[in-house]
């Protein structure tokens, strides 16, 4: 025995060496992938059973793959000025709850819906932790969910490009959140939505009533409201001064929403425009005539077999030209030209903000921004910067001695305001395919770094999105006129309750006359109804003063559609809608043909007094059973919506899963760490 160890000891100790790496190898990838205990204190337990601080750790290194690089699709996130386009991960349990939503948001175009649908996926998952994850998993496991190795493969294949270390640990995430989203699917799948509630749903909506109606509007009895003292003023304002406006009954609030000022340049297209001659575009004529082709009709004469029934005619060579005259493209190579002149600019002037954007940045840093010297010899953060920036941008060789424009908004500006205003509220980042893939204000807002969470910005770093510190210059945006505009948000101002009545005290005494006027109103509509039930509308307004009356004529169970014959706000619409249908069900449950009955408006300061006169109910037309297909999925996705906001609600599953922190509030530190966060994008 002695000799043959002796004889093939190297080999044996080679045979050893592996076996305990392997053994090494082995133990490790057991304890990571199979949560096995290790030191640390249990951050808490549900029911009975205890957490271990292996299996947080486990679960803060899974989640934090599912919020960042590594485990996500790539989505268009716009085009830079260079034409190359910018990409953004979105996570895969983002787009795989997004896609289980989007039939709960009606919108007439499917991309849409998705982003909207993307955006409320976002809102729901963002609240998890990873303690929320390891207990999703437990309730998984406790419902026997079983996910299979294909369905793992499908989506990691999907991202097998995205670098990571740990591929195998990347299967293992992608196979629990698996499970956490199928114990969801599983809750919403419960309930089917039957045809027959699809039809019961679509001919509700496609039915018809038209109804006669005389308003009592806030605005006529104003006159009869007594000039308020300051005490009543002074509580009304107190009762009002947090609350948002749009969240109110009224449309009554004080409490100051999200807003920005902002300044931004703007590259004038229609003078770029006038700047190309007829040389310009003649010379981009003959150097691509190629892309100006002419259909030639084809010429056939038949080959020498006429007489076999099965010959073809063949095609005779064109002596006529192949390329469109130069008189006929001048125009549109003109709009092509400027539009590679604006792009070029826009590129020139991005390069320039971003290049004094890094060292104005590196200054904020070290609490020397006002020392920092820009390329311009101006501080970066202030519009003459701006100005100087475009009077170099004018001498470059692109710009054909055009001056791009500066704006500065000196205002407050709400999201509304910004979309209202004049060019830019209309502009968005288009993707390579020419889409819109960003609306102007929704990224102003959205991505200021003044309006996000701590959790936010980290999460914004992990997936590359571009986020907005004060004074940092956006991505290029372009409205429908073909202008570019690069913006930055000079200032930011969270939102807050309105802390003193100055600058709002003429406001907040006109809302206190207008409520009191409003309460007359619905007074004296109510008095005028008991009048109509017994007479009639028609009467009642005659012996009333001859009050006018509104035939709205037929209108549909659905906001989206006019009322051809009366105009109402956007948030009174869904209510008198809703009114007026109940006249319906009146008729249908007393036999009464024309019910009248008083529908108060206070988005709309106004009461009115409606009386039936007409209804058409639905008809099964062509399109009536895809209608209804659709009306389905809607619902469906609307009670999934529903049952997200409940099943992945932290508190909510902390409570299905009797969840009890520990009292040692510090929970293990993570054994491995998180994605590393990248630079911002940058041009």
């Amino acid at each position: 025995m002695i000799h043959i160890l002796r004889k093939y000891n190297k080999k044996i100790l080679a045979v050893l060496g592996v076996f305990l790496m392997i053994s090494f190898l082995a133990d490790l990838g057991f304890r990571r992938y199979n949560r096995m205990p290790g030191d640390g204190a249990s951050p808490g337990k549900f029911g009975n059973q205890a957490i271990s601080a292996a299996e947080y750790q486990y679960a803060y290194q899974a989640w934090q793959m599912l919020r960042g690089r590594d485990l996500g699709f790539p989505q268009m996130a716009g085009v830079g000025p260079n034409g190359q386009p910018q990409y953004t991960l979105i996570p895969v349990m983002d787009i795989q709850l997004a896609e289980r939503l989007a039939p709960a948001i009606p919108t007439p175009y499917r991309e849409m819906g998705l982003q909207y649908a993307l955006s409320t996926a976002r809102q729901i998952l963002q609240q998890l932790d990873p303690m929320n994850f390891l207990l999703l998993l437990k309730e998984a496991e406790r419902m026997n969910i079983r996910i299979s190795n294909d369905e793992v493969q499908r989506i990691a294949g999907r991202v097998s490009d995205l670098p990571t270390e740990d591929p195998a640990f990347r299967k293992r995430v992608i196979h629990d959140w698996l499970m956490v989203f199928e114990a969801y699917t599983r809750m919403t799948d419960a309930v089917k939505v039957t045809p027959a509630m699809g039809v019961h749903q679509v001919a509700q909506e496609e039915q018809e009533v038209g109804v006669k109606l005389v308003e009592f509007k806030a605005a006529d009895f104003k006159t009869k409201v007594a000039p308020p003292t300051t005490q009543p003023v002074d509580q009304f304002f107190q009762k009002y001064k947090d609350t948002d406006a749009e969240a109110n009954e009224f449309g009554i609030g004080y409490r100051y929403p999200n807003r920005i000022k902002l300044e931004y340049v703007r590259i004038p297209l229609p003078k770029l425009r006038e700047k190309v001659t007829d040389e310009d575009t003649y010379e981009f004529w003959k150097r691509n005539q190629q892309l100006f082709p002419t259909t030639q009709p084809a010429e056939t004469q038949p080959s020498a077999a006429a007489t076999n029934p099965s010959t073809k005619p063949v095609a005779a060579a064109s002596t006529q030209p192949t390329t469109r005259p130069w008189t006929e493209v001048k125009d549109q190579i003109r709009n092509r030209i400027a539009n590679d002149l604006a792009s070029a600019m826009a590129k020139n002037t991005l390069q320039a903000f971003n290049a004094d954007w890094a060292m104005y940045r590196q200054g904020v840093a070290a609490g020397q921004a006002s020392n920092v010297v820009t390329s311009l010899g101006v501080p970066f953060d202030g519009y003459v910067y701006v100005q100087k920036l475009t009077q170099r941008i004018q001498t470059m060789k692109d710009s054909r001695s055009v001056l791009p424009e500066t704006v500065q908004e000196g205002e407050w500006l709400t999201k509304q305001d910004l979309g209202d205003l004049p060019g830019i509220g209309k502009s968005v980042i288009r993707g390579a395919d020419g889409r819109s893939s960003g609306l102007f204000a929704d990224f102003a807002f959205e991505r200021a770094t003044s309006f996000m969470t701590d959790a936010q910005k980290k999460q914004a770093m992990e997936n590359q999105v571009q986020v907005l510190a004060a004074f940092q210059p956006s991505l290029p945006f372009r409205d429908p006129d073909g202008r570019y505009y690069i913006f930055r948000i000079i200032a930011a101002d969270p939102a807050h309750a309105a802390t003193t009545m100055a600058g709002l005290e003429t406001k907040v005494r006109n809302d206190w006359i207008t409520v009191k006027a409003y309460e007359l109103a619905k007074e004296a509509a109510r008095q005028f109804l008991e009048t109509a039930k017994g007479n009639g509308l028609d009467a009642a307004a005659k012996s009333a003063g001859d009050l006018p009356i509104i035939d709205t004529g037929l209108f549909f169970n659905d906001p989206r559609f006019p009322i051809s014959k009366y105009t109402l706000l956007p948030q009174a619409k869904a209510k008198f809608i809703e009114g007026a249908f109940l006249l319906l069900q009146d008729r249908l449950k007393t036999g009464n043909q024309h019910p009248v009955s008083v529908i108060d408006l206070p988005k709309a300061m106004a009461s009115v007094v409606t009386q039936l006169a007409d209804a058409k109910p639905a008809i099964e037309h062509s399109y009536f059973p895809q209608r209804v297909a659709d009306m389905q999925r809607m619902i469906e996705g609307r009670r999934a919506l529903t049952i997200a906001a409940t099943w992945f609600n932290p508190e909510a599953i902390q409570k299905r899963l009797d969840y009890k922190a520990s009292e040692n509030k510090e929970r293990p530190a993570p054994g491995r760490n998180g994605p590393q966060a990248p630079p911002p994008l940058g041009f």
